[in-house]
């Protein structure tokens, strides 16, 4: 049985409009703005890249009606948790809540943050720590943002959502409206280099679809919050999807039709591609400030939802009873929410080795929990003549919070990738470190391809690389 820690449990503050804009900031977060390439590489014509689509918005719909069933059954702060606690027991949903507070949050927060700080660095650089200096900052404004109570969290979240929502139709209008008509496609040369993901299929197509999905199940969260829930949580999670859906589908034909279906299917960062043949120089600055709100929103609604499974939490849990207690002035779980603040903060210094300069770890992190970059110990990326000194270590700390090391063997898009400039042996900045090395070491070597792109600069190089196990 729960034990409760105070007398002030969550109120229904939430509208359908506020629980819409918080399903939609989760959902939309930085893969539409690279995924659409790797899908249409899968699939291979425009009419099953549509279907995919349109099905992920079916399937998405589909979970969501199960959910909706759950969260007005079992309202409760505690969403996933609760529900599990009920169906096999408080062992089982304890790991599941303790996770969520100390990885899977923590550390999702901790990746958008980065990517919020690894975009805004090319408008606003800091310096050399700036995407970390970015990251904290975020992190510390929207922890505080949404201590002071759902009000200003709500708010805050409504804003970023008119914005995400803003960007998209920026993209839609430049593709179908401001781009010129694609250049024919090139036929392709047997026996070429092709991205990792031509020729994949629909079922792989459909993983990346689907991950561009995910976040609508974190609505649960919210159930206790909802007003009228029994009616607005099945109508705000198919009204988002539902919103979701349109868009996705609408800018992949923006895509299609700025890029053509040959040059979208090989981009490494679609969305950037797109912008820069409208704009030029100006869209590639646009498009980073996008990615950089994007993540904001994911940053914002994940706080939102985290710290009431935290709550929940220590609300069954007398040993992290300070958890359990709800400021109902507020209307937040302010222990909780400080908590979260300190853990992200920790998950996202473990993530980060300065000797390296890695800039990117919410693309490691993402590309991790799709299999992009398998475990493979500790690996270094070495170039011709230059040695050690040229190298830039692969951390994966952050998605296991402090462990876990991890390389790459795999065409990966821009998105995803980490930013390994400057670098000495490299042809200006921009340029990836990575070349062909001679035989130079007894260790097994494993040719890959690596690829490097630089949003500012505006060019994009695949060079012939290795990773050497250190």
């Amino acid at each position: 049985m729960s034990t409760e820690q105070t007398s002030a449990t969550p109120r229904q503050t939430l509208s359908v409009t506020d629980a819409c804009a918080m399903i939609v900031g989760l959902i939309v977060g930085a893969g539409i703005f690279g995924t659409p390439s790797i899908v249409a590489g899968a699939v291979g014509d425009s009419s099953t890249l549509y279907a995919v689509w349109i099905a992920g918005g079916v399937f998405s719909i589909i979970g969501a009606l199960c959910y909706a069933e759950l969260a007005t059954a079992f309202p409760s702060a505690g969403g996933e948790y609760h529900f599990l606690q009920r169906a096999f027991g408080r062992s089982l949903a304890f790991l599941y809540g303790w996770a969520r507070m100390t990885v899977i949050v923590a550390g999702s927060i901790a990746v958008f943050a980065y990517l919020f700080g690894d975009y805004l660095s090319r408008v606003i650089n800091l310096g050399t720590y700036s995407s970390a200096i970015w990251a904290a900052i975020v992190v510390v404004v929207l922890t505080a943002v949404n201590y002071r109570g759902i009000r200003e969290g709500k708010a805050t979240q409504n804003l970023f959502t008119v914005l995400e929502i803003g960007g998209l139709l920026l993209i839609i209008v430049a593709g179908l409206f401001f781009a010129a008509p694609p250049a024919a496609a090139v036929p392709a040369v047997a026996g070429a280099d092709q991205p990792w993901y031509m020729g994949a299929g629909i079922g792989s197509a459909m993983i990346f679809v689907l991950f561009t999905y995910g976040g609508w199940n974190d609505a649960a969260y919210i159930s206790a919050e909802v007003r009228d829930r029994e009616r607005n949580m099945a109508r705000a999670l198919l009204i988002a999807i539902s919103v979701v859906a349109l868009l996705y589908v609408l800018v992949n034909f923006a895509y299609l039709k700025g890029l053509g279906y040959d040059q979208m299917a090989r981009s490494n960062a679609v969305a950037a591609d797109l912008l820069k043949a409208v704009w030029g120089p100006t869209g590639e600055k646009v498009i980073a400030i996008m990615i950089a709100i994007a993540a904001l929103t994911s940053v914002n609604g994940s706080m939102i939802v985290g710290a009431r499974s935290n709550y929940a939490l220590g609300r069954d849990w007398p040993m992290l009873g300070f958890l359990g207690k709800w400021d109902e002035a507020s209307g937040s779980p302010r222990n909780a929410m400080l908590v979260q603040g300190v853990v992200v903060i920790g998950a996202g210094g473990a993530g980060r080795d300065p000797e390296c300069r890695l800039q990117g770890a919410g693309r490691i992190f993402a590309a991790g929990v799709l299999g992009l970059f398998p475990a493979d110990g500790h690996c270094a990326v070495r170039a011709a003549g230059q040695g050690a000194g040229c190298a830039a270590a692969v951390q994966g700390a952050v998605l296991s919070g402090g462990a876990g090391d991890f390389c790459a063997d795999v065409w990966v898009p821009a998105v995803f990738q980490p930013d390994l400039s400057p670098c000495p042996c490299a042809g200006g900045a921009g340029c990836a470190c990575c070349r062909r090395s001679g035989a130079d070491s007894g260790e097994t070597k494993k040719a890959i391809k690596s690829t490097a792109y630089d949003l500012t600069a505006g060019r994009r190089d695949r060079v012939p690389g290795i990773f050497v196990r250190a």
